[in-house]
């Protein structure tokens, strides 16, 4: 296990164990614009990411607190990976109504991080209670998961949601504890989601290059590609470039909300390249609202967990009109809605407005480098 003082970097099993979510998140874009039309259909399928997102975070937080890289964990996270093969081949059965591979794929992933937590637990002494209640927190949450595979698959998105709470729960009741003996490597944990968020824009690029390929080729086609390529390339800017300064005295960082907050924006992005993917497919009302939503959400998320810095605090002001502005994209898709405004105007407008959110980012920068 690392020592406190040193420095947590991503190691090439993480980036390896990564790689294999990209495969499940491009099956599950490949399948939600066939739910578009129908909006609670498109949240159920959208809810699918949740738990494929849980057990990411849940080897991410071990291997931030208790990494050892012997060939215990290896040959475990090896295992796990397996287990991420599984549910990939699980998507398209689960989307036509058959879940049960899903719900053991899922089943031995968050079994074989409980085997882990029990390994930790022999070895590491000073922290056996803390992670004896982990322990039963996560085999609870397990056990709860399995037994949706007596009800009907409509009951499992119930038992999802019962079983990723108690495992919430538990994570909270010992947050304290777990800050205060589990040493939490804040500078890995945001190494760690900022590649995977590099590997959901990654999914927005496929959607981009799928559509080029069957779309015809016209100058409104490759204009809107070109619009959709800006979008991408500022939502990459505002989280990698701007925000990064401003995340370095956040305290937030190092705490369990900011990876359930980035959730958020992983769904954003989702929901971005479902919109890309439904261009010239769906309506084109449904695509401005997809893309809407998405941006809102993605902004609003971003400016949340960049307002516990030291630096938004100074600025209430500031801040406020940024909390303001997050929610011009659906004010926009509510006009376009009744005008009957067409997509690419929209992602026009879209790009003025968020040069205008990167721009004042960029004006909080300024300031800061000028105080100090």
């Amino acid at each position: 296990m690392m020592l406190e003082s040193d420095t947590r970097k991503v190691t090439w099993l993480e980036l390896f164990y990564d790689l294999a979510y990209v495969a499940v998140i491009a099956k599950i874009v490949h399948h939600l614009p066939e739910y578009t039309d129908h909006l609670s259909h498109y949240f159920m399928g959208l809810i699918i990411f949740i738990p494929i997102w849980w057990c990411w975070a849940g080897h991410t937080y071990f291997a931030n607190r208790f990494e050892r890289n012997d060939t215990f964990q290896v040959i475990a996270v090896l295992a796990q990976l397996f287990a991420v093969t599984v549910l990939i081949t699980s998507i398209n059965p689960l989307f036509n109504g058959h879940p049960q591979q899903f719900i053991l794929g899922y089943f031995i992933i968050r079994l074989l991080l409980v085997v882990m937590y029990i390994r930790e637990w022999k070895l590491n002494v000073e922290n056996r209670t803390i992670l004896r209640h982990l322990i039963v927190g996560f085999s609870l949450g397990s056990v709860v998961w399995i037994s949706s595979l007596l009800f009907e698959s409509t009951i499992m998105y119930a038992m999802l949601a019962l079983s990723i709470l108690i495992e919430i729960i538990v994570l909270a009741l010992n947050s304290k504890s777990l800050k205060a003996y589990a040493t939490t490597h804040a500078e890995h944990l945001a190494e760690r989601t900022g590649l995977f968020t590099i590997i959901m824009l990654g999914e927005v690029v496929v959607a981009l290059v799928v559509f080029l390929e069957n779309a015809t080729v016209t100058l409104e086609n490759l204009v809107l590609s070109g619009t959709g390529f800006t979008i991408l390339a500022l939502m990459w800017w505002l989280y990698f470039r701007v925000s990064e300064p401003l995340i370095e005295d956040n305290p937030i960082l190092d705490s369990q909300i900011h990876g359930y907050s980035n959730l958020l924006i992983f769904i954003s992005i989702i929901v971005i390249s479902t919109a890309i993917a439904s261009w010239g497919v769906k309506d084109q009302g449904v695509i401005i609202w997809l893309t809407a939503s998405a941006l809102t959400l993605f902004v609003t998320t971003l400016q949340l967990i960049l307002g516990q810095s030291s630096v938004y605090s100074n600025h209430r002001g500031l801040n406020i009109c940024r909390y303001v502005s997050c929610f011009v994209p659906v004010v926009l898709a509510a006009i376009f809605s009744q005008a009957d405004m067409n997509v690419l105007l929209f992602n026009s407008l879209m790009i003025l407005w968020l040069f205008a959110i990167n721009y004042t980012y960029n004006f909080t920068i300024f300031i800061k480098k000028i105080r100090e």
